[in-house]
Order: structure tokens, then C-alpha cells, then sequence
């Protein structure tokens, strides 16, 4: 099963759940729903470095019954990229020059582990990515 499948099938309301039961006991954060939710994104193939005009016009044209309009979708577009920046943020692909080609490599890795829980495999892989970070953070704190 590779990440893409994993974070196409991943609730991300369940993953912050889980991540928040079993990592962070007694502390609510949306850093795992957050995380999820932008890995995704990426899994559907959405791009971060796509043009802003592009992006726009792709929203407001996918609502099924109707069309967004210009403004809703810029805020639309606002809170998606907010999704993806924490992906890539995560991953630390965000100052790489083509971070999209990183990203798409990082989710077509497999793992052998076919466990029918993929929530659960999302936020063990999250809970990696987010205490990883740390203590990135804590050595160049140091």
C-alpha cells in the first residue's frame, strides 16, 4: 500500500482524533487534521506551485450544481493552499525548487504494513512526520 492510497482513503476528522487520543492525550491541536488534509489534497493530485488563475478557475468551476463565485473562491483557494503548505512544511519540501515532484515521490512510496485501519496508518505516519520535526527544531534550537 503505498501513502498516496493510504491518504486517499484517510478521513482526516478520524486521523486528528486518533493522532489526538494516542500521541497528544489532554491537548486538542488541528496540526494533525491540518497535515492530512494537505497530503490529501496531494493524493488527488492537486499542485502547490499551480498559478493562482489557474487554481481560481478550477474552484469556481467545481461545484456540481453551480458555480463559485470569484470572491469565494479566492478564499476557497486561500484556505486550500493553507492545507498544502503544512503538508509541504511537514515533509520540509517547501523551500525545495520543485516541491509538487518531491511530494508526489514521497507518496508513491509503499510500506508492507496492509492494515485494514487506514486512519490509523495516517496518523502514525503524521505523528512520525510532526515529532520528526521537533526535534529537527529542538537540535537547531540547540
Amino acid at each position: 500500500m503505498t501513502y498516496r492510497e493510504i491518504f486517499l482513503q484517510a478521513d482526516p476528522h478520524i486521523v486528528n482524533e486518533i493522532y489526538c487520543r494516542q500521541f497528544v492525550p489532554f491537548y486538542r491541536t488541528g496540526q494533525a487534521f491540518d497535515l492530512c488534509k494537505g497530503l490529501k489534497f496531494f493524493s488527488h493530485g492537486e499542485r502547490y506551485d499551480e498559478p493562482k488563475e489557474i487554481a481560481i478557475e478550477k474552484i469556481i468551476h467545481s461545484g456540481k450544481k453551480f458555480k463559485f463565485t470569484p470572491t469565494q473562491a479566492n478564499v476557497m483557494l486561500t484556505g486550500f493552499r493553507g492545507f498544502l503548505e503544512a503538508a509541504l512544511d511537514a515533509l520540509e519540501f517547501n523551500s525545495a525548487p520543485k516541491p509538487d515532484e518531491l511530494m508526489n515521490e514521497w507518496l508513491d512510496q509503499t510500506i508492507p504494513d496492509d492494515s485494514a485501519d487506514v486512519n490509523q496508518l495516517a496518523a502514525d505516519i503524521i505523528s512520525i512526520l510532526i515529532t520528526d520535526k521537533l526535534k529537527r527544531y529542538e537540535r537547531f534550537k540547540s
